[in-house]
């Protein structure tokens, strides 16, 4: 795959507005398929081109060579240039997560599986307080994530009565 510079940006959008479209004509299994397919490209793109990653280890090691040769100035501009580049990343990491989060938090929650919805969806809720999520997801967040904590109690409570109704049960049998 060969794409270059704005050519990727069209590609890109062209495939999502394909996905987009079939979702809106509601065959959410084409749309599926489209996208799986769009981030397999993506994967394999990022694997066979060099990165961020790789341009952050250049500079590390041009800025080694450069204060082993005295040019502190110039290896001061290469170290920062790691830094710009990781503070870049970490911003576009932290604005995503909760988000990211929260959409599995609700699609766990929806599957049954309640711990596991419950674990993500607390975490989604901490991410909250320092990268704020949308209030609608945080509402629908919150109001799922309270179904699912009164089930697992109602489960609890269940499991213990059964218990105790079995010990009492031996009791006098054996009584």
């Amino acid at each position: 795959m060969t794409r270059h510079g704005g050519l990727i940006s069209v590609w890109f959008n062209d495939c999502v507005r394909e996905a987009q479209d079939a979702s809106r004509g509601g065959d959410h299994q084409a749309a599926i398929e489209l996208l799986g397919d769009l981030a397999e490209e993506c994967r394999a793109a990022a694997r066979g081109g060099l990165s961020e990653w790789h341009e952050i280890q250049a500079l590390w090691l041009l800025g080694v060579e450069l204060e082993a040769g005295g040019e502190f100035s110039y290896a001061a501009r290469a170290y920062g240039r790691i830094a710009k580049l990781h503070r870049a990343a970490h911003a576009e990491a932290a604005q995503g997560l909760g988000p990211a989060v929260a959409a599995a938090a609700l699609s766990e929650l929806r599957a049954g599986n309640l711990k596991a919805g419950v674990k993500l969806a607390t975490e989604a809720l901490r991410i909250n307080s320092s990268h704020p999520l949308e209030r609608q997801q945080i509402t629908l967040l919150e109001g799922e994530l309270a179904k699912a904590q009164t089930r697992l109690r109602r489960t609890k409570l269940r499991r213990r009565n059964r218990t105790a109704s079995n010990k009492q049960m031996q009791r006098t049998r054996h009584g």
